[in-house]
């Protein structure tokens, strides 16, 4: 099953953690609830449009921010605080997300 969407934007200085493997784990909105494993979406960046990258979407699960632990944090290549604080600042009362998990290909 593929979503339809052809894009996932971030922010710049997320890229090199991304396109160096560091980072292999977005934590979105349920409005990515139409992301599935297989798809391939073109990795931007927000303030620009640019395209660095493609993402292969490997999985995608369900998760409450209490859920969200060290490995998830791991995956997002930062500490678990940074993390719950980042998406405080991102999705402002949000306590559901989709994790997807995604391997990084140059464009």
């Amino acid at each position: 099953m593929t979503s339809g969407r052809s894009t996932i934007s971030f922010y710049a200085h997320f890229e090199a953690d991304i396109a160096s493997g560091a980072k292999t784990l977005t934590l979105r909105d349920l409005s990515y609830g139409d992301v599935a494993p297989g798809d391939t979406l073109n990795a931007t960046i927000h303030a620009t449009g640019r395209v660095f990258g493609t993402l292969l979407v490997r999985s995608c699960e369900h998760v409450t921010f209490g859920e969200l632990d060290r490995r998830h944090a791991e995956r997002e290549n930062m500490p678990l605080g940074a993390l719950k604080h980042v998406l405080h600042e991102i999705y402002p009362g949000v306590q559901e997300f989709i994790a997807i998990d995604f391997v990084f290909g140059p464009v």
